[in-house]
């Protein structure tokens, strides 16, 4: 039994070759790598056979399970005391495995190891550091589960799990998008541990798996996000007046979220769907629009659509 498992689900990335060229230059030797292909294109098996390492293992699509589904495949499939997915788009720094066990073992009760993250774009180059440190190296409970929302840095690819934790927790969802619930999950129950080095570049491109199932896939991304918040608050337990602050204040942020869906919808002409989104805002919180969180929140989303405005005019 290997001592860790990368699963990749993989679905047509062209930058697929240097995700599963990553998990294999580990320190680390004792690994396997699954790749389990939700895609078409022939090249993806093509590579794994022309590198022609016995520690990959190819598992072609018979019927696509989409998102999470094939996260889930990946964890069935895998056989290690830790488990990592990493999208078939995102790359890992060489000694990613090596720090990240360290951390596990340091802190035996923690489910998983999470580490500082950069986004990259197409080239590999930085765009942006998204390395924030928590106010300790190992946090659990109510603690663990603020942080974790306040900055919401649950990328696949910054994450280390101790595998039978997610078996015995179901694995990821499947009847809507989890991305983060399974994962402040495990680190309500069980605590995480923190790697202070930015081991994971997460790329951001077009052609992003989140960004077209989100955009052309026809997902309801306001209804994702409270699907997860429902997932992650139901198993919050035993409920304490923190807690109940804590979700209090998620259910406005995803009200004024619906908000700016509500104008967006409205000044792109689409009048049910902006309605649809107003009165979501206002069944999750009826101040919604009056609320001073709603400008903050519509001003980091304007900062954000203009921080990739100039990096596009730049690179």
């Amino acid at each position: 039994m290997p001592l860790i498992s990368f699963g990749i689900p993989a679905y047509d990335s062209p930058f697929f070759e240097q995700a599963l060229r990553s998990a294999l230059a580990q320190t680390v030797a004792d690994i396997e790598v699954i790749v389990s292909d939700d895609g078409h294109r022939a090249e993806t098996r093509t590579i794994v056979e022309r590198l022609g390492d016995t520690r990959v293992r190819y598992v072609a699509a018979d019927g696509p399970p989409g998102v999470p589904a094939n996260w889930n495949r990946c964890l069935r499939l895998a056989s290690g005391t830790y488990f990592v997915l990493l999208p078939d788009d995102d790359l890992i720094a060489p000694d990613f495995a090596e720090r990240m066990v360290r951390a596990l073992d340091a802190h035996p009760r923690a489910g998983l190891a999470q580490c500082g993250l950069v986004l990259i774009d197409d080239a590999g180059r930085v765009l942006d550091n998204r390395h924030i440190r928590p106010p300790a190296d190992f946090l659990r409970g109510c603690d663990a589960l603020a942080w974790q929302l306040d900055t919401l840095r649950v990328n696949p690819a910054a994450l280390m799990f101790r595998r039978g934790i997610l078996v015995a927790m179901g694995g990821w969802e499947e009847a809507f998008w989890d991305d983060w619930a399974l994962t402040l999950r495990v680190a309500f129950r069980h605590g995480f541990a923190y790697v202070d080095a930015p081991l994971a570049s997460i790329r951001t491109h077009a052609t992003n798996l989140s960004k077209t199932v989100m955009r052309d896939g026809g997902r309801d991304e306001v209804l994702d996000i409270v699907n997860q918040q429902t997932a992650v608050f139901g198993d919050a337990l035993p409920v304490t007046d923190e807690i109940l602050a804590l979700r209090a204040r998620w259910m406005r942020n995803v009200s004024h979220r619906a908000v700016i869906k509500a104008f967006k919808y409205a000044f792109t002409g689409r009048l049910r769907l902006s309605l649809l989104h107003y009165r979501r805002a206002r069944a999750l919180y009826p101040l919604a629009p009056l609320h001073p969180g709603f400008l903050r929140i519509a001003l980091l989303n304007k900062l954000d659509t203009f921080a990739a405005y100039r990096r596009s005019r730049t690179s």
